[in-house]
């Protein structure tokens, strides 16, 4: 039973894209007649992948029990790839809460059993989900996180999804270099991919993009990509019967001016770059434009000039196509002579593909006898230009007179270039003053709400001083006085025992409180020891508690290392006190001279915009040393959901 429920996953997802519904049934049952929870877990685990793409709330029943049974058998990698399709599902639905909840809960899942690529899946995941709820920071961050990890599994091919995403990220963003930058690696990734559907989606991707953006050289290279892809499985033929351009797809969704303006804009840039292939594709689907539009006659005049570029250029099939789609306009306008000519022409132009090759070796010989000519005519120029002096000369004149008019326009844009940029600079260094107002107004903030933070400590250290030391020293002295007046010998043994008791306890709360005010370890091994040191410590309060350093290569200044740790352990305290957590995650990690630091908890969680009204002190401490180090702070949380703190630290 267990061999057959494996083979029949197999040939599901080898399959995929022809199975029916009764293979879902066949899943269905197999799960209902599994005599063993290993063949109910591979059942259900198949039904949750089967259901994933779809809409079908079955998915939900799937992976919970895919989910059980994995904890009833101890298997970690079916429960993190259960909470991820349920993640998905509800990313799906726009649940993007539900669906952190579950990638959350497999992340967690996938890091205490050193699941790598688990991991990696889940904050792909993770980060597309926070893509879409507009955060881009936290997006970047876990992309970051999957592509570190992707490359610890051996699994590189799957980087491309993480490039394809921080693509889409930077397109948001508008930053057409980082945009450009990422779309090229996540297409050099995609290639190395077996999975056909992956790159042909990625190029459609890509060429969309790139028309958008009025790059027409490289959407005009990914064309060339989109017709390969196509060739693969179909033939010339293949293609003119069943006419289809992708083009049309790209503009679905735009306004019709801005459609049009664009695909005009392409075809003047084809033409005049001399690629009449490139020219005739646009041609044709701003034909097809305006045919959907009810602008038949601009349709028709658009079509035939892509037929003058097609046999320019000699793409038979192309011609057959846009032959074959003015047959079809002019029968459904009732031309029926202009119809039955195109369509003679059509056939005529099928029957001839069969000896396109001979054609092609026609032309190669036409153009290698052109090419002759063409050398014949350059050796008779080169013989008269021996003999042209005259002309020679005059042309020298003239180039005398170019160059002189040239210098007398080189030095009026000169001048005028150094005027503007005397205006640009003195409107530079006004910017600039406004500039270093801002920044002073935000260090005098910053500055007081650090003098504020200090004001509470020395609260807390003479509090310390008063209710813990100061006790114990009157105790002491009370001690001293009873052993003055004591008569026995016993009782000045007791009496001094006591005394050297109060004495050693009085030294432990003097070196806790000078730990707190400036920790030894942080002085000694440096902010990653007094992290390590301050986990220690919580997990000495009965909390989990996980520190991460990654790619820390230089020891911190102490003016940088004192505030993070402040701020660790402002975060850390707030989670004793208030969420009620059982594991805290404390990540510091270090990348293209920045620091990004993350507390995460799975507590109760709160309101964000109730805190923000409460401004608590502690909370404005944090904001206050994020400030001052000239960083970010971003705080991710929802009631029942745990809290994530990430702060970015430019180096």
């Amino acid at each position: 039973m267990h061999q057959t429920l494996l083979l029949l996953a197999a040939a599901l997802f080898a399959l995929l894209p022809q199975v029916q519904a009764q293979e879902a049934d066949s899943l269905r049952q197999a799960f209902a007649e599994s005599e063993t929870p290993e063949e109910q877990l591979i059942a259900a685990s198949a039904l949750c992948s089967w259901y994933s793409m779809g809409s079908n709330d079955s998915i939900s029943y799937f992976c919970q029990q895919a989910i059980e049974l994995g904890q009833q058998l101890s298997d970690p990698p079916e429960v993190v790839y259960g909470l991820i399709n349920l993640g998905f599902w509800h990313h799906r639905k726009s649940n993007y809460g539900q669906a952190k909840k579950y990638y959350y809960q497999a992340l967690w899942l996938s890091r205490q059993n050193n699941l790598a690529l688990e991991e990696a899946k889940t904050c792909n995941n993770l980060a597309t989900t926070h893509q879409r709820t507009a955060q881009p920071d936290s997006a970047y961050f876990y992309w970051f996180r999957a592509e570190q990890l992707y490359e610890q599994a051996g699994s590189p091919i799957e980087i491309w999804k993480v490039y394809s995403g921080l693509f889409g990220l930077f397109r948001e963003k508008q930053d057409t270099a980082q945009a450009n930058h990422y779309a090229a690696l996540s297409y050099r990734w995609c290639t190395k991919s077996p999975n056909r559907s992956d790159r042909g989606y990625l190029i459609f991707r890509l060429m969309q993009y790139y028309f958008q953006t009025s790059q027409f050289e490289q959407m005009a290279a990914f064309q060339q990509k989109w017709d390969a892809f196509k060739l693969e499985r179909e033939t010339d033929e293949k293609l003119m019967q069943q006419p289809q351009h992708i083009a049309l797809y790209l503009y679905a969704n735009q306004q019709d001016e801005a459609v049009e303006r664009q695909l005009l804009r392409a075809i003047a840039f084809f033409e005049q770059s001399g690629v009449p292939y490139r020219a005739g594709w646009t041609y044709e689907d701003l034909a097809k434009f305006y045919h959907q539009r009810g602008r038949d006659t601009e349709a028709v005049d658009a079509l035939q000039r892509a037929l003058q570029y097609y046999r320019q250029a000699d793409v038979p099939y192309r011609r057959g196509r846009a032959l074959h789609l003015l047959y079809q306009w002019k029968k459904g306008t009732g031309q029926a002579e202009e119809a039955l000519a195109y369509l003679e022409a059509y056939e005529s132009l099928e029957d001839s593909l069969a000896s396109i090759t001979v054609e092609k070796n026609l032309n190669a010989l036409r153009v290698q006898a052109e090419t002759e000519k063409k050398e014949q005519a350059l050796q008779i120029k080169e013989l008269e230009l021996s003999q042209k002096t005259q002309e020679r000369n005059i042309f020298l004149f003239s180039s005398l007179l170019l160059a002189a008019l040239a210098a007398a326009i080189f030095l009026g844009l000169r001048q005028r270039l150094v005027t503007n940029r005397r205006l640009a600079d003195q409107e530079q260094q006004l910017q600039q003053q406004q500039i270093q107002q801002l920044e002073q107004q935000a260090k005098l903030t910053a500055m007081q709400s650090m003098i504020q933070g200090q004001e509470q400590e020395r609260v807390r250290v003479a509090n310390d001083l008063h209710d813990s030391l100061g006790g114990v020293i009157t105790s002491v002295q009370n001690h001293f006085s009873a052993l003055l007046k004591a008569n026995s010998a016993p009782q000045r043994q007791s009496l001094t025992q006591r005394t050297g008791e109060l004495m050693a306890q009085a030294g432990q709360e003097l070196r806790r409180i000078s730990r707190n005010l400036m920790p030894r370890s942080l002085t000694l091994l440096g902010l990653e020891g007094a992290l390590e040191d301050l986990a220690g410590q919580v997990r000495a309060q009965g909390l989990e508690c996980q520190f991460q350093a990654i790619n820390l290569r230089t020891r911190l200044s102490e003016e940088m290392a004192v505030p993070l740790f402040r701020i660790v352990q402002e975060l850390t305290n707030n989670i004793l006190k208030h969420a009620e957590a059982e594991s805290v995650l404390i990540q510091l990690l270090q990348r293209d001279g920045s620091l990004f630091l993350t507390v995460e908890d799975d507590g109760k969680g709160f309101t964000l915009e109730a805190a923000r009204q409460q401004s608590s002190l502690g909370m404005s401490s944090v904001a206050s040393r994020v400030d001052y180090l000239n960083g970010t702070l971003e705080i991710d949380t929802a009631p029942g959901q745990g809290t994530s703190v990430n702060i970015h630290i430019p180096l």
